[in-house]
């Protein structure tokens, strides 16, 4: 969450949530303050700290809060890690400088420690476009990130390139960055603005002039099929419940596929997002 202006609003919001829902708001990020909120049947929330103070005028006095989780799936467990950010605003060449080296300082905060090699999740108002910066069309404070695809996913990259918009004059400054290991878990396609918003009670007035952007994550990995009959048209696999999967699963197959009888065999391989 972003620009929290009222802490006990904050908290009256989180005593109508159900009793599971758990949050933690930045304790350096002046009155506009970032946080998480998170289901804690989901997520077990490990540690909590914020990074990068050292740079605290490039992060225009909001530094990065970290927070590490326990993440607990049915079938699998692993430690995820979430970075938010605040960036400097404004499309002036002292703020654009202040938003390059910020970013820079994340990205090494991730390469150069034990994170490089674990799933991360780098997101918030980053207060400037990935095509170009809001900035004279300067490149992006964000292209380390772009360009670097053997590492991270720039998840909202698509939809600015699309024309999408996430703040109210337009522009699109609200992004998701996913490292490689959290990518492989990002289910394609999910991730969205969430325009209808701007229609329920006053959003931009009472609420605020950025809609949040999302984006789904799972455990379903595909893998590569070895094609060694004909295979119907139709879908092979017709069902798989339960989903998920703690036990049994069944599987339906399409009575077509490959003229299985008794006198042929067909191997499933699953794999966990683990590989």
């Amino acid at each position: 969450v972003q620009e929290i202006g009222d802490v006990n609003r904050a908290m009256e919001l989180d005593s109508m949530l159900p009793d599971y829902w758990e949050s933690i708001l930045a304790s350096e990020s002046g009155q506009q303050r970032i946080g998480f909120m998170w289901d804690s049947r989901v997520l077990q929330l490990r540690q909590s700290t914020h990074i990068l103070q050292s740079f605290n005028y490039e992060f225009a006095g909001r530094p990065p809060l970290k927070a590490e989780f326990n993440v607990t799936l049915p079938d699998t467990s692993f430690v995820a890690t979430f970075i938010t950010v605040h960036m400097k605003a404004f499309s002036d060449q002292t703020s654009y400088e202040r938003r390059v080296e910020a970013a820079k300082r994340v990205k090494n905060h991730i390469d150069f420690t034990s994170l490089s090699s674990q799933p991360v999740f780098f997101l918030g108002d980053f207060n400037d476009e990935l095509t170009a910066s809001t900035y004279n069309r300067q490149p992006s404070p964000y292209v380390p990130f772009l360009d670097d695809t053997d590492d991270y996913a720039v998840l909202t990259w698509p939809l600015e390139q699309d024309g999408g918009y996430s703040f109210q004059s337009g522009s699109f400054l609200d992004h998701i960055v996913v490292s490689n290991e959290a990518n492989e878990m990002w289910l394609q396609g999910s991730t969205q603005v969430m325009t209808n918003l701007v229609t329920v009670n006053s959003f931009y007035a009472r609420t605020s002039d950025h809609l949040p952007v999302m984006a789904s994550f799972g455990n379903v990995v595909g893998t590569g099929i070895q094609e060694e009959d004909v295979f119907p048209v139709e879908p092979i696999i017709t069902s798989l419940y339960p989903n998920p999967v703690s036990g049994t699963l069944n599987v339906s197959i399409n009575e077509r596929f490959a003229g299985i009888g008794a006198d042929k065999t067909s191997v499933v391989s699953l794999v966990d997002m683990l590989g």
